[in-house]
């Protein structure tokens, strides 16, 4: 079962902010004098927009049969059903490694410190499948 990321409204503005910040120093560059600047400056808005974009299309969690399978457009990260713990909602700010788009989400324990915190866009339907399968792969 396949389950897109939830992209909220904090992350959209942090989008906005990086853009708009980067756009201010850009607009504060003289182009005739240092277009070298200007593109470089360009250039790295370009590419942190494009990371952002991408991961918030991209991001989807899968159950599988025998394993969780978390997805964004540049990384994979498959975690085995023995594996895990439990899985709770976030309820602090630290997590350990993320694969979110939304400040809140879940947290998948696994192994006996590993964390990841996700951000199904239906997390109850998520929680209930997940259980399910753990319950029967055990």
């Amino acid at each position: 079962m396949i389950f897109k990321t939830r992209v909220d409204l904090f992350y959209k503005l942090v989008v906005v902010f990086v853009f708009l910040l980067f756009s201010f120093v850009l607009f504060n560059i003289d182009f005739e004098k240092d277009s070298f600047g200007f593109y470089f400056i360009l250039i790295i808005q370009i590419t942190i927009l494009f990371f952002f974009i991408a991961s918030a299309l991209t991001t989807k969690f899968i159950i599988s049969d025998t394993e969780l399978i978390c997805k964004t457009f540049y990384w994979k990260k498959k975690i085995p059903f023995y594996l895990i713990r439990k899985v709770e909602k976030q309820t602090g700010l630290y997590a350990g490694w993320k694969i979110n788009t939304a400040y809140k989400g879940l947290i998948v324990y696994y192994n006996k410190y590993d964390e990841l915190l996700i951000s199904p866009e239906n997390e109850l339907a998520f929680i209930e499948e997940l259980t399910k399968r753990l319950e029967e792969f055990k």
